[in-house]
């Protein structure tokens, strides 16, 4: 499998590096080494090789015309999917090929929001870096700012605010995020965690 998996890299490298397979014919043999290599043209295959880190075939299957965008059964592209993991690379690549950084899943939620809830920030800057809107706001009315209060990540908090947050954002159900941080009922990891994010708010002027 490794002699045709080079050949079939030796095959395909010029046409990698001529531009983003817009062009029939390179879609066309992308499709025919996607074959070689025994990879489905599926979302399954795009996000299981995205998953264990196989460049070559990405590269393939979004040259052969696959959607990096196509979502699932609820709404959740392989952006949005790999924001939430935590997987760093399959979003970097994602977005280095033209992932729609602002689609929605079901629920509204964008790939920053659902990254911002989940304590990814480091990819939290990624999206910034690539025009996430950062006041994009869910169905419930849930914002990036308001998950990451919710879910006790400060770092996430402060990176937000750097990037000019709506602070006072309320979600359907008229709470903030400082209402959210200040809940006696949250269970954060530690009291600190909730006690510097409403410090946080509170300097950056978040309203009682």
């Amino acid at each position: 499998m490794s002699g045709i998996r080079t050949i079939v890299l030796l095959l395909v490298l010029p046409l990698l590096l001529t531009g983003c397979g817009k062009n029939s014919n390179q879609a066309t043999e992308a499709r025919q080494s996607l074959k070689r290599l025994h990879v489905p043209f599926s979302r399954d295959a795009l996000i299981e090789r995205l998953r264990s880190g196989d460049p070559l075939a990405v590269d393939l299957l979004l040259t052969a015309g696959l959607d990096p965008d196509e979502p699932d059964t609820n709404g959740v592209t392989p952006l949005m999917r790999f924001a939430m993991e935590g997987n760093d690379t399959a979003v970097q690549r994602l977005l280095d090929k033209g992932a729609d950084v602002n689609a929605r899943d079901k629920t509204g939620a964008t790939a920053l929001i659902s990254a911002a809830g989940y304590g990814r920030t480091a990819i939290v800057q990624m999206l910034l870096d690539h025009g996430a809107k950062v006041n994009a706001k869910g169905n419930e009315g849930d914002t990036a700012l308001i998950q990451a209060a919710l879910n006790g990540h400060a770092a996430i908090v402060k990176l937000l605010l750097d990037h000019g947050v709506d602070i006072n954002a309320k979600t359907n159900s008229g709470k903030t995020a400082l209402q959210y941080a200040a809940s006696k009922g949250l269970d954060f990891t530690s009291g600190e965690g909730r006690g510097e994010i409403v410090a946080l708010l509170k300097q950056a002027g978040a309203q009682e």
